[in-house]
């Protein structure tokens, strides 16, 4: 019979356990055993995380053409430190085209029942060693960032590096970071900062004058500009960030209300556009539902005419939403800011009768519990006490859960309230646009318009404009 040697190491391990070294292990294996070597097939610097590995799909790919009979790994851990996919590549995989497989270095065999059972149970302690690995790295890690020491020696741009790792303030870097804050507020995208920043010559950290979109985005999303560090796990949805470990450049208010926008235009709440249309996106038609947009044309005078449309309104689909001038939306605008008061109903803090908090806490609760299910059943498996079929059945019941909760979770997320947006907070910017409209440029009003509102509906009934209703902003 025809075999095939699987062989993996990851970038960590490059220095512990040598391709060669397996490969010799395992040939010498087939040799013993009476086998016909077919090929090697190796995996080099890839984690055992998954099985989105090249040479490994091309082994999976060529054992369904029956070109060997027979897979032979050094230790279980080269081909899968996961139960389920160790599992489901011998159930799924391996077994329906008669291909048995042998670890050298732990007397496994799945050609015999014993050897199959030996699999499992061994199978279960690669991953329980994973995550317990995962776990030490977690706290190693927690510990450094209290430290306030950093993950590696790399100089995020408006700082230097001191010899202990530790940052301190580069004064004109840091005068930088403070424009692009100051630009993205004032309604400019990623791409436009980037272009603006390399019109004006200005030096990246490596020397260069072209900035990337991504080194924008960095300086806009790292906890590190308000004087924290963040360190990201492997494995890990949460990354660890510990505050005050150095001189921030700008306030956390500031990064947070940068976050802020930026999810909102994410969410669609806000125009990605830097087209200075203030009411792009949030204006909404009072017949359908749609967005307005912004337009201009030429007029016969050799003026500019603005206006607003219904996304809906338009050839192949007509809505009875009429287009209206931007003059006419301004008046609109100016008059219902004078009459403007808070409603006493917030539909943001509950949900069909629930808290919303509690209920993103309940969730939470529900995932995590399952998580723990999931191990527990692993572990039960491993030990000969759950079998093979009622652990597969479990762990897809207990997967789909999860998915379900974490999608009910997102929802959730987007409902509730930014805490640090006070009724005072909007009252300010009400009264600023009030006393400052005329004077603003059509941009400005843009700023404080789409931090204030998420939605504005209008409608024109008997020829006349009213606003039927509004959404403050988060």
């Amino acid at each position: 019979m025809k075999a095939v040697i699987y062989s993996r190491i990851s970038k960590a391990e490059q220095s512990e356990f040598s391709l060669e070294a397996q490969v010799e292990s395992c040939q010498a294996w087939i040799e013993r055993e009476g086998y016909e070597l077919y090929t090697v097939y190796t995996d080099n610097g890839f984690s055992a995380k998954n099985t989105n590995r090249p040479q490994l799909q091309q082994m999976l790919a060529d054992l369904k053409q029956k070109k060997f009979g027979m897979i032979v790994i050094w230790r279980l851990d080269r081909l899968t430190r996961d139960t389920i996919d160790g599992l489901n590549m011998v159930k799924n995989e391996f077994k329906p085209n008669g291909v048995d497989f042998a670890s050298v270095n732990e007397d496994i065999d799945t050609s015999t029942p014993d050897g199959y059972m030996m699999f499992t149970i061994r199978l279960s302690i690669a991953q329980n060693e994973r995550e317990k690995i995962a776990e030490r790295v977690m706290l190693g890690m927690k510990a450094r960032a209290r430290k306030g020491l950093r993950p590696n020696a790399s100089v995020p741009y408006g700082y230097n590096l001191r010899q202990d790792l530790s940052l301190e303030v580069n004064e004109e870097e840091s005068e930088v970071v403070k424009r692009i804050y100051q630009l993205y507020l004032e309604g400019n995208g990623i791409n436009r900062i980037a272009n603006i920043l390399t019109e004006d010559m200005i030096m990246t950290k490596n020397g260069r004058v072209i900035w990337g979109d991504n080194v924008v985005l960095n300086i806009l999303t790292s906890p590190t500009y308000y004087g924290a560090n963040r360190m990201k796990v492997k494995g890990s949805e949460e990354d660890i960030i510990v505050r005050d470990m150095h001189e921030g450049i700008v306030s956390e208010s500031l990064f947070d209300e940068v976050q802020h926008i930026a999810q909102r235009k994410r969410d669609k709440k806000m125009t990605f556009s830097s087209y200075d249309f203030p009411f792009a996106t949030i204006l909404k038609c009072g017949e359908c539902g749609s967005n307005y947009y912004g337009q201009q044309r030429p007029t016969n005078r050799g003026g500019i005419s603005r206006y607003y449309r219904c996304r809906s309104n338009t050839k192949k689909k007509e809505c009875p939403g009429s287009t209206i001038s931007e003059p006419k939306l301004y008046v609109l605008f100016r008059n219902f800011l004078d009459q403007f008061e808070f409603s006493t109903n917030d539909p943001q803090t509950n949900l069909d009768g629930k808290d919303v908090t509690k209920e993103i806490k309940r969730m939470k609760k529900l995932i995590e519990d399952s998580s723990v299910k999931k191990k527990n059943y692993t572990r039960a498996m491993g030990s000969g006490k759950l079998e093979y079929e009622m652990f597969l059945e479990l762990m897809s019941e207990e997967n789909e859960k999860i998915e379900k909760w974490k999608s009910e979770l997102d929802k959730l997320d987007k409902l509730v309230p930014n805490t640090n947006r006070t009724k005072g907070d909007v009252t300010k910017l009400l009264n600023e646009l009030r006393n400052t409209w005329d004077d603003l440029t059509h941009g400005e009003r843009k700023i404080i318009v789409q931090r204030l509102f998420d939605a504005i509906v209008i409608k024109k009934e008997e020829n006349i404009w009213s606003i039927i209703g509004f959404k403050l902003a988060d």
